[in-house]
């Protein structure tokens, strides 16, 4: 089977003190799964600014070492990397600046990790009309990312204001992307809203309205996986005797993910970390993991997603089954890299469904808020 297109538009934070790191997570399993042909990676405003999330992304693609046959042991040859705006489209940006400041100086924050200096990004260390190292990507750059023979999915882990640049911006975008996978929207959690709607939320209403498929995992899913210390400490254990390559994959993972596992054990619900954004590729590569339904849903002015009558018949993931996730992101990145080395890697089998797996928690109304 000829691996999907993809072109991935994330917010990544490994190692930014306050950011969360499950874009990495989900960006390194894309660039070392058979199954998958990554096109482009476009970072955009939300976790992090976009230049800084462009450089995380540069990290994840240096660790990995995706290189088709070679080092990555995916399709994916060193992807297209592009910034996003320094901006989203709607919303004030100082908001999501300062909770990620305010995440990391917190003593929550500060145990995590320590009171090493954040790294800023471009227009945060530069005057305003200093030109960045990084410059954000023109409408031209993301629409010649679409321009190949076949057709792409488009994946969005982070806030949507790229995806609905492309598609308010290029009349052709209907006919080149056959699906929009999205992490983002909350449907239960009362007045709750996720921070990838919530930080653009007009982006966010255009793509689910666009016209093209959507698929949408929800919060209320991705609130039910879990990557718990005791877990990620054997994947490392495991990692280490699988020779240089997963040595330094696994090095580089692990500071990246503890000082997050940390923040995450002591603010929120939850014995570990959540692991949103993976459950996006998996449930584009291996359905069999998730289970799905549709539902007619709109996106409110604050992001809120919510279910009407008259709205949008979209793909909801409304369960995963989180240990075979769990393990299907161990073998494909670290199994994968390491068979690399000496021969091209086969494809992963697929693990088989344990539908007694998928968790259906009955998800808690909360107060007004925002999700991370």
């Amino acid at each position: 089977m000829a691996p999907r297109r993809i072109i991935l538009d994330c917010d990544p934070g490994n190692g930014v003190p306050g950011a969360n790191v499950d874009d990495a997570l989900a960006l390194a399993y894309a660039l070392r799964s058979p199954l998958v042909d990554v096109g482009a990676v476009w970072t955009v405003f939300g976790n992090t600014p976009p230049d800084l999330g462009y450089r995380c992304a540069s990290e994840v693609i240096r660790v990995v070492g995706a290189g088709g046959s070679g080092a990555g042991g995916g399709p994916s040859s060193s992807p297209v990397l592009r910034c996003g705006p320094f901006q989203p489209a709607s919303g004030d940006p100082q908001r999501w600046l300062r909770q990620r400041r305010e995440s990391a100086s917190s003593p929550a924050g500060l145990a995590a990790w320590g009171r090493r200096p954040e790294r800023a990004s471009v227009r945060e260390e530069a005057d305003e009309d200093a030109a960045g190292e990084v410059p954000p990507a023109r409408l031209d750059d993301l629409v010649d990312d679409l321009r190949c023979p076949e057709q792409t999915t488009l994946v969005g882990i982070g806030p949507l204001t790229n995806i609905a640049r492309v598609l308010t911006g290029w009349g052709a975008a209907p006919g080149r992307v056959d699906r929009i996978v999205v992490m983002g929207g909350a449907l239960a959690f009362g007045t709750m809203v996720d921070t990838n709607f919530a930080v653009d939320p007009r982006a966010a209403r255009v793509v689910v309205r666009f016209g093209i498929p959507v698929t949408i995992v929800p919060l209320d899913t991705t609130r039910t996986t879990c990557l718990t210390r005791d877990r990620w400490r054997a994947i490392i254990r495991r990692a280490v005797v699988k020779g240089p390559t997963a040595v330094a994959t696994a090095s580089a993972f692990d500071a990246w993910v503890s000082p997050w596992l940390s923040y995450s054990e002591a603010t929120r619900p939850v014995d570990g970390m959540w692991v949103h954004d993976l459950v996006a590729l998996v449930a584009l590569v291996h359905p069999e993991l998730v289970d799905s339904s549709q539902h007619r849903v709109d996106v409110r002015d604050d992001g809120k997603l919510v279910e009407c009558p008259d709205g949008v018949l979209v793909d909801i993931v409304e369960a995963v089954d989180n240990e075979a996730m769990i393990s299907l992101w161990e073998r494909t990145v670290f199994d994968a890299g390491a068979a690399a080395m000496t021969a091209p890697a086969p494809l992963p089998p697929g693990p088989a469904a344990d539908r007694s797996r998928c968790r259906r928690v009955p998800l808690p109304t909360g107060p007004a808020g925002l999700a991370v």
